[in-house]
C-alpha cells in the first residue's frame, strides 16, 4: 500500500491478503471493514495520522506497525488465544492511544515483541485474556478480559499508571520495571502486581480479589527470616509488591482504598516489601471488613496508617509498625490481640498503640521450646562398681553375732 498525503481510506469491500505492508504513507490509514482477511502485517508506518485496522481472521504483527503522530487501533474478530499475535512492535505517536481489541479471542505479545503508547493510553481489550512475555509500555494501561481467562504481563514492562484491570474470572499479573500508580479498579480472582521502587494506590480505588488463605500460602507458622514464597500468584495468591530499585528501599503507599472479595466470603491480600532493602508501607485508610491483610515488612521495614480489616498478619522484625483502626470489628486496645505477628511479638510492632497480640496492652512473655534436651547435662549416677571398696565396713543388720 502506498499513498500521498491523503492517506488510505477503505470505504467498502474486503481486503484479503497474506501480508500487508507499505512503502510510505503520510496520511491516516483506515482499513476498517469487518470482512477483511489479513494474515500478517509487515512494516507499516504512517507519519501524518493514525492507523485503524479490522480483521476477520487471526492476525500476526511481525514488523513495526507505527503511527508516528497518531493513534493505532487494531481489532481481530477471530476466536482463540492468539487472535492477535505481536512478534514485532506496535506503537502510537506521543501521548496518543494504542488499542488492541479481540472481542472473541485473546492477545499474545511474544518474547521479543513490544506494544507501546509513549506517554499515552494502551488499551488491551480481550475476551479470553493476554499472554505477554514480551514488553508493554505506556503512560497509562487499561486491560480487560470479558470471558474467563488470564492477563499475564510478565515481561520487562514500563507502565506509569494502571487505569483499570477487569477480569471476568482469572488471574491478573503485571511485572513493572518502573514505579507504578494504580488509579482505577482492579478486579481478578488472583492478582500479582510488582513495581520497581514505589507502588502508589490512589484514593477511591477498589481492589476486588480472592487471593490464597494464610494456610494455602504457608505463612501461618513461624518464619524466622520474615520470608514468603516466591512472588507468584500460584504461591502467594493476591499481592501488591515492590521490588528493589537500584538498591533503594521500597515504598507502598495508599490513599483511601477498599479491598473486597471476588467470589469467596473473605479476601486475602499481601503487601510485600523487597528483600533485603525493605522500606515502608503507608496506608492512608484501607477498608477491607472481609479481608485478611498480610503485611510483609521483612527485616527493618515499617508500616503505618489506618485499617479496618477482618484479619491482620505482620511478617517482619527489627523494624516498626504503628497502625490504627479495627481488626475483626474490634477497636481500641483489644484490637491488638486480634492481630498476629511472625516470627515473634515485639513491642515496636503496635496496633492502636498496643503491642500486636498483647492482652490489655500488656505483651505476655513467649515461652520457647529449648533447642536441646533440658536433661542433657544432668549427671547420671553411675552403676555400683563390680567389687566393693574393701575399706568400707558393712553394717550389721542381723539379729545374731557371727
Amino acid at each position: 500500500v502506498a499513498s500521498g498525503s491523503g492517506g488510505v481510506i477503505q470505504t467498502g469491500g474486503a481486503l484479503a491478503v497474506g501480508t500487508l505492508s507499505n512503502s510510505g504513507v503520510s496520511g491516516p490509514v483506515s482499513l476498517a471493514q469487518a470482512a477483511n482477511k489479513i494474515s500478517t502485517i509487515d512494516a507499516f508506518t504512517t507519519s501524518g495520522g493514525g492507523i485503524t485496522l479490522v480483521d476477520a481472521i487471526a492476525l500476526t504483527i511481525g514488523g513495526p506497525l507505527n503511527a508516528t503522530q497518531g493513534p493505532v487501533a487494531v481489532t481481530s474478530l477471530a476466536a482463540g488465544p492468539a487472535a492477535i499475535t505481536v512478534t514485532g512492535s506496535v506503537a502510537s505517536g506521543p501521548a496518543k492511544t494504542t488499542s488492541l481489541s479481540t472481542p472473541n479471542g485473546g492477545i499474545t505479545v511474544a518474547l521479543g515483541g513490544q506494544v507501546s503508547a509513549p506517554g499515552g493510553l494502551l488499551s488491551l481489550a480481550t475476551a479470553t485474556g493476554v499472554t505477554a512475555p514480551g514488553v508493554v509500555s505506556a503512560g497509562t494501561l487499561s486491560a480487560s478480559a470479558s470471558a474467563p481467562g488470564n492477563i499475564a504481563l510478565t515481561g520487562a514492562n514500563g507502565v506509569g499508571t494502571l487505569a483499570s484491570a477487569t477480569l471476568a474470572d482469572g488471574t491478573f499479573t503485571l511485572s513493572n520495571v518502573a514505579p507504578l500508580t494504580i488509579a482505577g479498579p482492579v478486579t481478578a480472582r488472583l492478582l500479582g502486581i510488582t513495581a520497581a521502587g514505589t507502588l502508589k494506590i490512589n484514593s477511591g480505588v477498589t481492589i476486588t480479589t480472592d487471593g490464597l488463605t494464610r494456610a494455602q500460602q504457608k505463612v501461618d507458622g513461624k518464619l524466622t527470616d520474615f520470608e514468603v514464597a516466591a512472588l507468584t500468584t500460584s504461591k502467594l495468591g493476591s499481592f501488591l509488591a515492590v521490588g528493589p530499585d537500584g538498591g533503594a528501599a521500597g515504598k507502598i503507599e495508599t490513599g483511601s482504598i477498599t479491598i473486597a472479595p471476588f467470589s469467596l466470603s473473605q479476601a486475602t491480600l499481601d503487601f510485600v516489601l523487597p528483600k533485603p532493602q525493605a522500606g515502608a508501607i503507608v496506608l492512608g485508610q484501607l477498608t477491607g471488613k472481609t479481608t485478611d491483610l498480610i503485611l510483609v515488612t521483612r527485616a527493618g521495614g515499617t508500616a503505618t496508617g489506618t485499617v479496618d480489616v477482618a484479619g491482620l498478619l505482620v511478617l517482619g522484625g527489627s523494624g516498626k509498625v504503628d497502625l490504627f483502626g479495627k481488626v475483626g470489628g474490634v477497636d481500641g486496645q483489644a484490637a491488638a490481640n486480634k492481630a498476629s505477628i511472625s516470627p515473634l511479638p515485639n513491642s515496636d510492632y503496635r496496633f492502636n498503640a498496643c503491642p500486636i497480640t498483647s492482652v490489655n496492652c500488656v505483651l505476655l512473655p513467649v515461652q520457647t521450646v529449648p533447642p536441646l534436651s533440658p536433661v542433657r547435662d544432668v549427671p547420671i549416677i553411675r552403676d555400683r562398681p563390680a567389687q566393693d571398696d574393701t575399706d568400707v565396713q558393712l553394717p550389721n543388720v542381723s539379729d545374731e553375732d557371727y
